[in-house]
């Protein structure tokens, strides 16, 4: 029987304390890997009426000269930001963790167990990662022979190379697909990852239209909110402290709406791949419907007898 669609999504709006951790640690790594690369380009290019502007007129020249300083006073800068972009990953990966285990558990998140889970979600993030370079780097070997053969600047030479292109945006997008729904197995259901892995793989074979659909709508609408975002707060600009404050909030309010759709998808993540029927959810929904909290015994007894799919 072909399984077309996937099973409704988990509420994850159920959780402030998680997403709020999830998102402010966005905010904070951002702020502290952008505030120093601004402070360095505003003071290379203060003494200039046009600002930013100014890398863009013809010729380039400054452009070329902060290309060339990459080896002088921006070196601190770049390296310092790069270690905060890394710390910043690690600090996405706890935040995952937490929300994932908050709504599976709907409940705030158990720190203990979070941390449990941390090795495990971070050999799944890893070798997604390592999956999607190197099939990325093969399809580029693959494709640049067939790219070189057109002639520069025709049409042929750039259908090659955007055939080449959506073909590793589609590896890395299913490869991004498999690593969440794995570790959405992995932290929500308690599987190992061997059987994590097995759940994702036979949650795609079951619904990949819904499952690819699900996703895609929510990178390409957080995609164009941020793209959105970022051109309005360019024409506020910076003149004043109140069109510094409009286009602050006007990149805030992209990246909250980035972060709820995050969410969002992880709760269609764990529909997918958490064991049927969801008995908690619908326990606790008769709870809440009548005004009374359920006890913890009847809920693991009830849950106790669910078998995993």
């Amino acid at each position: 029987m072909t399984v077309t669609s996937v099973s409704p999504e988990v509420r994850w709006w159920r959780h402030p304390v998680a997403l709020a951790a999830f998102h402010l640690q966005a905010v904070a790594f951002g702020l502290a890997a952008g505030v120093p690369l601004a402070a360095r380009m505003a003071e290379t290019l203060g003494p200039f009426a046009g600002l930013d502007a100014t890398l863009f007129d013809d010729g380039g020249v400054l452009l070329a000269d902060l290309i060339r300083a990459w080896r002088g006073p921006w070196r601190g800068v770049l390296a310092a930001t790069s270690i905060v972009l890394l710390l910043g990953g690690l600090a996405r990966l706890v935040a995952t963790t937490a929300l994932l285990v908050a709504m599976a558990s709907r409940s705030p998140a158990p720190w203990r167990r979070t941390l449990r889970a941390l090795p495990g979600v971070w050999v799944l993030v890893v070798s997604a990662l390592a999956l999607q370079l190197l099939t990325a780097a093969l399809l580029g070997s693959l494709a640049a022979p067939l790219v070189g053969l057109a002639a520069p600047g025709t049409p042929h030479r750039d259908l090659a190379a955007g055939i080449a292109a959506s073909l590793a945006m589609a590896v890395v997008a299913v490869v991004s697909v498999l690593r969440d729904l794995a570790t959405a197995s992995f932290v929500g259901a308690g599987r190992g990852l061997l059987a994590s892995v097995a759940r994702a793989l036979r949650a795609l074979r079951e619904a990949p239209g819904a499952l690819f659909a699900a996703f895609a709508m929510r990178r390409l609408t957080t995609f164009f909110l941020l793209i959105t975002a970022t051109i309005l707060a360019m024409q506020v600009g910076m003149r004043s402290s109140v069109s510094a404050w409009a286009a602050f909030l006007l990149l805030e309010g992209a990246l909250l709406a980035g972060t709820c759709l995050r969410a969002s998808w992880l709760g269609v993540a764990l529909g997918a791949v958490l064991p049927e029927p969801r008995t908690h959810d619908l326990l606790d929904d008769l709870a809440d419907d009548a005004g009374t909290a359920l006890p913890d015994a009847a809920v693991s007894s009830t849950n106790s007898a669910a078998e995993p799919r």
